[in-house]
């Protein structure tokens, strides 16, 4: 029975493939390539609020903001002050030993009209120096980054700047309106000069 079954599976015949008829072949659709804003670009923020090691814990969330305008074209597509958000990953308060405090931030998302836009890989650069290509890393010790070491805690202050990068492309048409300026938000109202006809009416009234 053996030797019958394997023969009967060596000589089993072969439908030929009728390759006239054969089903076509669907193309895959390539997705489009974004063309600017992308995910991986760069982008500057600001710390909205303070942050230290003694007084926040891990999963504790901050306020960013967008501290410079994203532009496409010469179009203003979200303007500086776009509110954001951050999250304390790490956070540790100064030891016995003189261990100091440490901290670890990352930037979550900026807060679109329209729903949340991904940020990711927050670093931190000091206030004042260049900050081309100059970023410190978001892992705080002693050493050299004792600009924020306020006794042996981490204090890090409102307005310091940092860098992210977008962890999604940005559709254009995602644009946030831009808000007056204050000088153009406190601008009277300019009162409608009077036409030639209604002049003219009134002196005839007269």
């Amino acid at each position: 029975m053996a030797a019958g079954s394997a023969f009967a599976q060596t000589h089993e015949p072969t439908t030929p493939v009728d390759t006239d008829h054969a089903p076509p072949q669907v193309a895959t659709a390539t997705p489009p390539t974004c063309q600017a804003l992308c995910a991986g670009q760069q982008i500057e923020l600001e710390l909205a609020e303070f942050v230290s090691s003694d007084r926040h814990k891990i999963g504790d969330r901050f306020k960013l903001r967008l501290a410079t305008a994203l532009s496409l074209d010469g179009t203003v597509i979200l303007p500086a002050g776009t509110p954001g958000i951050g999250e304390v990953v790490h956070a540790q308060t100064s030891r016995g030993g003189g261990k100091p405090g440490e901290l670890l931030l990352a930037a979550r998302f900026l807060e679109l009209p329209d729903g949340p836009l991904a940020l990711r890989a927050m670093k931190l650069a000091a206030r004042g120096q260049d900050k081309t290509g100059a970023a410190l890393a978001t892992s705080f010790v002693a050493g050299p980054f004792a600009m924020f070491m306020h006794g042996r805690e981490i204090e890090i202050p409102a307005g310091t700047h940092a860098f992210a990068k977008l962890a999604q492309d940005l559709d254009p048409a995602r644009a946030v309106p831009t808000p007056p300026t204050p000088a153009q938000a406190a601008a009277p109202a300019q009162e409608t000069p009077r036409t030639t006809v209604a002049h003219d009416a009134s002196t005839i009234k007269e």
